[in-house]
C-alpha cells in the first residue's frame, strides 16, 4: 500500500439517453488523466453525456484549452473545469432537456425517500 497515492479505475459500461430510452454501451472511456503526467484525472459517473454532448468530447475540448495548465490544488482543477463547462455553447434545447431530466430525477428521488420514511413511520 502506498500512503501517498490513490489508484482509480473504472469499468467500461456507460448509459446514453435516447428518445427510445437509455442505451448501455460496454466500450466507453470514463477515466481521463490530465496530459503531461499531472497527478489529476477526470472520472465520469452515471451518464455518458451532459446537455446532449458526450463527456468525452467535453473533456477533450477542455484538455485542448487547459490540459497543460498546472494548478496548485485539486479545487483549482475542478473550478477550471466547471468554468469551462459553464462557458460551453450547448444547444438551448439540449441544455433545457438536461436540466429538466436532472430536476425530474431529483424529484423522484425525494418522493421515494419520503414514501420510504412514511412507510417506516406508519409500520
Amino acid at each position: 500500500m502506498n500512503k501517498m497515492a490513490v489508484a482509480i479505475a473504472t469499468d467500461s459500461a456507460v448509459t446514453v439517453s435516447h428518445r427510445d430510452g437509455p442505451k448501455i454501451y460496454n466500450s466507453a472511456d470514463k477515466l481521463f488523466p490530465f496530459p503531461g503526467g499531472q497527478p489529476v484525472a477526470i472520472m465520469i459517473h452515471n451518464s455518458a453525456e451532459f446537455c446532449g454532448v458526450p463527456w468525452e468530447v467535453l473533456i477533450n475540448k477542455y484538455y485542448e484549452n487547459f490540459g497543460s495548465t498546472k494548478f496548485p490544488t485539486v479545487k483549482d482543477y475542478s473550478d477550471s473545469l466547471v468554468a469551462f463547462i459553464k462557458s460551453y455553447p450547448f444547444e438551448k434545447s439540449e441544455r433545457d432537456a438536461s436540466i429538466n431530466a436532472i430536476i425530474e430525477g431529483e424529484y423522484r428521488r425525494v418522493v421515494n425517500e419520503v414514501k420510504s420514511y412514511l412507510n417506516s413511520y406508519l409500520e
